[in-house]
Order: structure tokens, then C-alpha cells, then sequence
């Protein structure tokens, strides 16, 4: 279905609405785990959280979505995408509900598990299905458009999230907003999304052999640790990087929002045209300068001194634009190496390994990370460094990363 569901090499109308919805309901699945974070102050006040307890909320989504797709890996290649899309819409539409009437630290611990298990699939089925209906031709501008939803979540979603929070003068409010307009777009998925062909899904397997398949092929293995690499060193910094900008760079803390505004709007723009000169001059090569690029704003940004707000801004700009366009080709090689008959689990343990890595990289840095007696960030320049180290050994997975023939 992928070679001719694009047939001439041009997006027509279908399949930008397909786009479209993929990208709505990423953005809908990104924005649920990215405002969390800044709601963090009113969710310590309003259910009277420690900061301990808020960092499991946190870390709770995370390690969820990463059990979820570990168990699901097994079955959801014996499933049809487009229902199993539907299916994982609507259960995360209940547990963003679930959020919104959870009352004490237990049950917001159990809400957050279950949208994380919920994400998480939606993730790996959003890429199963662009990888399906688009060919390898047209992939890297198809993701690219996909991937804007982590802009625009950034963008617009974060402060409207904090808005409504501000608004109704309660950090769960957001997801009563969540929750609702899952239900037009589960409607617009449910009139836009294709059939994928039974014969291009494959043969039914069982659980542990379909799992055992997807796990024990190098191929799979190698992009899984290249997966993994890809987010190890983004959350090594992100969640530090606001409090370092205000603490150390001297930002004012009414200006942190345009870090996120300015900076996620210049990746809206950027990343699908990431995706067409992937396209073009290949995803290796496209990744590989990059990543080069990506480098040294890795290290300045942990590094800044005291600086003016526009200068603040416009550094970690640079560090969100370069960072957030590696993703672009990266992950469109990883979607092209297994073969249609393993892809949507191999993809279930991917965003699950991706899962993984960020929890891990956070508590790396959470080691790492002093903080003084005057609230500023000591030993930030160490993750900086480390995630540096790790952008150069991503460059010797690429050319093990092959696409399925």
C-alpha cells in the first residue's frame, strides 16, 4: 500500500487530511504529557503534593508508556491500524477524564499511567500508519508535517493549557479540554484514516513470537539503541533548562514563555522543511550534518552566563530548532528498517525504548545536577558535555540503520 498510496509523488487532498489527523491527535497525545510540567506548581498546592510525589506523576507517564508498548508489541501487528487507532483515541479520552476528577496523589498517579499506556500506543500506531501509506520517497516530508504537533503543542497548546488552568484556578482543568476534543477528532480519524490491507499487515503470530521476531533481528536492535539515543540526549537538558535560564542566565521569569513560543515557532517552520531535504539528499546524510551542527549549542546552552533576554532566546532557539530537526530524519530511518509484517510492533517497542530513555536520561541528570544555595544550577556544562558525547555516537548507527527491501 505505501509504494501507491502517494502514486505520482504528490500529496493529494486525502492524503493531507490523513496528515492532518495524525498530526491533530499527536498533538493532542504530546500537549497531555508536556503540560504536566509547568502545571507542577499548582499541582503541588492544590493536591498538596511533595516535589517527591509531583516527580512521580511525572516519571509515572513515562514508565506507563513504556510497560504499554512492551506488552502490546505482541498483538498490535494482528490488529487492523485504523481500529486499533480508534480504540486507543477513545481510551484516552476516558483517562485524560480521569485526570481532570482525580482528587488526591493516588488516583492522579493511576490517571497518568493509564494516558501514558494510551500515548504511547497512539505514538507507535500515528508512525505505523504514516509509514504505511506513505512511501520512502515522500516519508521524511510526511513526518516532518507529523512532527510539527511537538511545535505547536509548544506553541500554542502550553500556554492555552496554562490559560484555562489559570482560568478555572485548577491545574486539572486542562484536561477536561483534552478529554473533549478527543471526541471531533476521533470523528475526523474515523472519516480520514485508510484501511491498511490485511496482506500488507502480514501474518497473524502470537504474542511472544511475534515479540520474539521483533526483538532478536540486529537490524531492529541497532535502531532501537539509535532510538534511544535520539531523545537520551534531548532530556538530559530540557528538564533543566528553564530553571537554568531564569537561576543562572538571569531571564526574567515573565519571559520564560517566549523561549517556548519563539523557539517552537521557528521548529514549526523548520521541520517539514527538514523532511523535504531529507527527502531529496537522503535521510543519512541529512541526519548526520545535523547532528554535527547540534553539537555545540548542546554545550553552550549548559554553559551560558548571565546574558540579555534576547540573547537567551535567541541561543536556546538555535538549540530547539537544531535539536527538534535531527528527530525528522532520525526517525524516518528507524520507520523504514523493519518490513511491513513486523512494522507496527517493532514501532510499539521503539516508542517504548523511547519511553525508557527518557526517564532514564532525566534521572541521569537529576545526579548530575546541584543545585545552590541561591537557587542557581551547578554542574549543568556535565550534561551538556555527555549529551554532546552522545550526538557523536549516533553518527556511527546511521549506517546501520537499512531500510527494509
Amino acid at each position: 500500500m505505501a509504494t501507491d498510496a502517494v502514486g505520482d509523488g504528490r500529496f493529494r487532498a486525502s492524503h493531507w487530511l490523513i496528515l492532518i489527523s495524525l498530526a491533530s491527535i499527536q498533538f493532542l497525545n504530546i500537549l497531555d504529557f508536556i503540560v504536566v510540567m509547568p502545571l507542577g506548581p499548582r499541582f503541588l498546592d492544590e493536591l498538596k503534593l511533595s516535589t517527591g510525589e509531583f516527580g512521580y506523576v511525572v516519571a509515572s507517564y513515562g514508565y506507563a508508556s513504556f510497560a504499554a508498548g512492551i506488552l502490546a508489541a505482541g498483538w498490535i501487528n494482528r490488529t487492523e491500524r485504523r481500529a486499533t487507532m480508534l480504540v486507543m483515541v477513545a481510551l484516552f479520552a476516558c483517562s485524560s477524564l480521569l485526570c481532570f476528577l482525580s482528587s488526591s496523589f493516588m488516583a492522579l498517579i493511576i490517571a497518568r499511567c493509564l494516558t501514558g499506556a494510551c500515548g504511547g500506543l497512539i505514538g507507535s500506531i500515528v508512525l505505523s500508519i504514516a509509514t504505511d501509506v506513505f512511501p520512502e520517497s515522500r516519508r521524511g516530508l510526511a513526518l516532518g508535517i507529523i512532527m510539527t504537533s511537538f511545535s505547536l503543542a509548544s506553541v500554542v497548546g502550553v500556554p492555552i493549557g496554562l490559560w484555562l488552568a489559570e482560568q478555572a484556578s485548577s491545574a486539572r482543568a486542562p484536561f477536561l479540554y483534552l478529554a473533549l476534543a478527543c471526541i471531533p477528532l476521533w470523528f475526523a480519524l474515523f472519516a480520514t484514516l485508510p484501511h491498511i490491507a490485511r496482506e500488507h499487515i502480514g501474518e497473524v503470530h502470537g504474542y511472544w513470537h511475534t515479540l520474539k521476531e521483533v526483538l532478536r533481528a540486529r537490524s531492529h536492535q541497532w535502531a532501537f539503541l539509535f532510538n534511544a539515543i535520539l531523545v537520551f540526549q534531548t532530556f538530559l537538558i530540557v528538564p533543566y533548562l528553564a530553571t537554568y535560564c531564569v537561576k543562572n542566565v538571569g531571564l526574567p521569569s515573565e519571559q520564560l514563555q517566549y523561549i517556548y513560543i519563539i523557539g517552537g515557532g521557528c521548529t514549526f517552520i523548520t521541520m517539514p522543511l527538514v523532511g523535504r531535504i531529507a527527502d531529496r539528499f537522503g535521510k543519512p546524510i541529512t541526519y548526520v550534518w545535523i547532528a554535527c551542527l547540534s553539537v555545540l549549542p548542546a554545550i553552550v546552552i549548559t554553559c551560558l552566563p548571565p546574558l540579555p533576554a534576547w540573547g537567551c532566546i535567541a541561543i536556546t532557539t538555535i538549540y530547539m530548532v537544531l535539536s527538534s530537526a535531527r528527530m525528522v530524519p532520525g526517525q524516518s530511518m528507524v520507520s523504514s528498517v523493519p518490513t511491513p509484517q513486523w512494522r507496527a510492533g517493532f514501532l510499539s517497542v521503539a516508542s517504548s525504548v523511547q519511553s525508557l530513555s527518557m526517564g532514564i536520561a532525566a534521572s541521569v541528570a537529576a545526579n548530575i545536577v546541584l543545585q545552590g544555595e541561591d537557587g542557581s544550577l551547578n554542574r549543568f556544562w556535565i550534561a551538556g558535555w555527555l549529551g554532546a558525547v552522545f550526538f557523536v555516537v549516533s553518527l556511527f548507527l546511521v549506517p546501520k540503520l537499512r531500510p527494509a527491501t
